[in-house]
């Protein structure tokens, strides 16, 4: 092979590279593929034994608000204390939790709703304040008895504006039901040892994770999830839904 054959050779192998390097680029860009590592986490606030969870809002720039998640589990159920380690980093060889919704999902956690709506919103909390957001349970101990569950921003009732927090799972009418006096005991999100006979105790544990989305490039963004703790419900039966 003589030079000149040798430097277009050289060329053409540069073009390919340059030519797949691009290609791949826009292969990724057009899968949507989402970025999960550049929003901060909400930090817990820890309201020991109240039936009550709730976190001081994130920190970064680019949280447009928060997704929850809730699971309801039998009281004294072992899962319990399994499940809150996988939100710790420790239990990770690289102490590092999965980023995103891969770990409430694979623990079978639900999405929060809101009750009496018939599809989800992303975020479920729309918020990007820097105040305390509550989920509060104290009216809502009693299933038999008690009133929903309020979230409150900056010590407000958000009922008004955003609507009355609510479960995964739909009803008859196809919309979102209630965390309080609207279960049956075939819905998707009760463990399976929660059956009919007689009344029980359930606790709900709940998980919160910061959401973003790009205006311009519509990419979503999400912070590792944070475990906030549970709440209790007692007299626990199956109800008409409402």
């Amino acid at each position: 092979m003589n030079w000149w054959d040798l430097r277009t050779a050289l060329r053409l192998n540069s073009k390919i590279r340059a030519a797949s390097a691009a290609f791949l680029i826009l292969f990724a860009a057009g899968c949507g593929l989402p970025s999960y590592s550049y929003l901060d986490e909400p930090s817990v606030i820890d309201y020991g034994s109240s039936n009550k969870v709730g976190f001081n809002a994130a920190d970064g720039s680019g949280v447009d608000g928060y997704i929850i998640y809730y699971k309801i589990y039998a009281d004294g159920d072992e899962d319990i204390d399994d499940d809150e380690d996988r939100f710790d980093a420790s239990y990770y060889d690289d102490d590092s939790i999965p980023d995103g919704t891969t770990v409430p999902e694979s623990l079978s956690f639900e999405k929060m709703a809101w009750a009496g709506v018939s599809s989800y919103t992303t975020p479920v909390i729309g918020y990007d304040g820097d105040d305390d957001v509550v989920l509060d349970f104290t009216s809502s101990i009693n299933q038999d008895s008690g009133n929903d569950p309020v979230l409150y921003i900056d010590g407000s009732s958000m009922s008004s504006s955003m609507g009355i927090p609510g479960r995964g799972v739909k009803d008859s009418d196809s919309l979102y039901k209630r965390f309080v006096q609207d279960y049956d005991f075939d819905d998707s999100d009760l463990d399976s040892t929660i059956t009919g006979g007689s009344t029980i105790k359930i606790q709900i544990a709940f998980v919160a994770i910061s959401y973003g989305l790009d205006a311009s490039t519509l990419d979503s963004s999400m912070s590792v999830p944070v475990y906030l703790g549970t709440v209790y419900q007692t007299n626990f039966e199956e109800t008409e839904d409402n």
